[in-house]
């Protein structure tokens, strides 16, 4: 029983360590600003482990969701989580078109909804250690004929490639945040329908 109850300490005191790290997270993002990631489930689980192997705590060990912020954060975002996951699966995909553009593969999907999604592929040399992927998720209109895609605040518009018809889309103004950046850019980039 004392190993029992030395096992049940151990536990206690590593989740309520990784609790507090947690709450403090959620605290220095409220007073900075800058997002401060939690570990969700770790703090959580330990908790709920030591308290169930003390019989004083066993009827108690549930709390330990609503002690981790990380835990519980993760558990009022799994809705969420879930209706993104649905909005973006292949049921709800309407078009996907592809840009190339040297080392830069640009692929759009529009779902149902107004949700769409863009990937970036970025080839680099294995030794180059720059960005080789990104993606964003937002939502898109159309416009006259026009695509209109939104991030935020910010949004891009697309019109219609030369050749007429709804074969693919080529930016007429784009997102300020990816402008910057040569390979990001989607400046010129003709995208494509994938069939």
């Amino acid at each position: 029983m004392a190993i029992q109850h030395m096992i049940a300490g151990v536990l206690l005191a590593m989740g309520a360590v990784l609790s507090l790290l947690n709450w403090a997270a959620l605290l220095s993002t409220l007073r900075t600003g800058r997002f401060c990631s939690p570990v969700p489930l770790f703090g959580a689980a330990c908790l709920a482990a030591g308290a169930l192997l003390l019989p004083v705590l066993r009827p108690y060990a549930w709390a330990a969701v609503l002690l981790d912020f990380g835990t519980l954060a993760l558990l009022l975002a799994v809705p969420r989580l879930a209706q993104m996951v649905w909005e973006t699966s292949r049921f709800n995909l309407l078009e996907e078109y592809v840009g190339r553009r040297d080392v830069t593969t640009v692929h759009l999907r529009l779902f149902r909804r107004g949700v769409f999604t863009l990937l970036w592929e970025i080839r680099r040399p294995a030794e180059e250690s720059r960005v080789v992927g990104m993606s964003n998720i937002g939502t898109w209109e159309r416009e006259a004929d026009t695509l209109v895609l939104r991030i935020g605040e910010d949004r891009a518009v697309f019109r219609p490639l030369p050749e007429g018809g709804n074969k693919g889309w080529c930016q007429s103004t784009g997102f300020g945040r990816y402008e910057q950046a040569p390979e990001l850019s989607l400046e010129g980039l003709e995208f494509v329908l994938r069939t």
